[in-house]
């Protein structure tokens, strides 16, 4: 996703062609580690999960899985936050030789 917005801005300019969207690399960082430090978390739950006993240790599976749910909210908000700016300079590729 890095590669393509670097790419889609640097042929943008080489094209001189002008947008009012900036494409920030600095949002595909969040992205990115959110994604991942949510993915790890889950498969943490996950294998927490396996290993439950009792009631106390679901309780407590419980709790963290709602805890990854609160993570991916931010997550699916700078998902479509990042897919909505790509999209906004995207058409302006046709304008490219």
């Amino acid at each position: 996703m890095k590669e393509l917005y670097v790419e889609t801005g640097y042929l943008l300019s080489k094209n001189e062609i002008k947008s009012q969207q900036t494409l920030s690399v600095k949002l595909i960082g969040w992205w990115w580690a959110l994604w991942i430090f949510s993915n790890v978390f889950s498969q943490t739950i996950m294998r927490f999960e396996h290993k439950a006993e009792g009631i106390d240790e679901l309780i407590n599976i419980t709790i963290l899985s709602m805890i990854d749910n609160v993570i991916a909210i931010p997550l699916a908000l700078i998902t479509i936050k990042v897919i909505e700016n790509y999209s906004k300079v995207e058409h302006l590729l046709n304008k490219v030789d």
